[in-house]
């Protein structure tokens, strides 16, 4: 079987989008979604990794410019519950300083 045959998906639990997708979304991939200001980016995210942690998967949210609690505030306005998800370990939303994440990168190729 070739890579191709063997690739699993995954759907983002959003009925239009999934639509869109013939098998959905490769796992293990990277994906970049892209938009201008305000155009819906971080909702979308932010709803996709929702549907997984309501399916009991584990799911990461990493920030590089919107606080932990403004992202949470976002999914409590569409009447998400990110704290009950947190609680259960099914969701986890950090912010991260590219700065400090270049450095760390930086010291990693340096010790290779």
């Amino acid at each position: 079987m070739s890579d191709v045959e063997a690739r699993e998906y995954f759907k983002t639990g959003i009925p239009g989008l999934d639509s869109l997708f013939k098998e959905g979304i490769p796992k293990n991939s990277s994906i970049l979604v892209a938009g201008g200001a305000g155009s819906g980016k971080t909702i979308l995210c932010l709803q996709i990794l929702k549907n997984a942690a309501k399916d009991g998967k584990k799911a990461l949210y990493m920030s590089f410019e919107e606080s932990k609690e403004k992202l949470k505030n976002h999914m409590k306005n569409f009447g998400w519950n990110p704290d009950k998800l947190e609680k259960e370990n099914k969701l986890y939303i950090e912010r991260y300083s590219p700065f400090e994440v270049s450095r760390i990168i930086e010291a990693m190729l340096e010790k290779l």
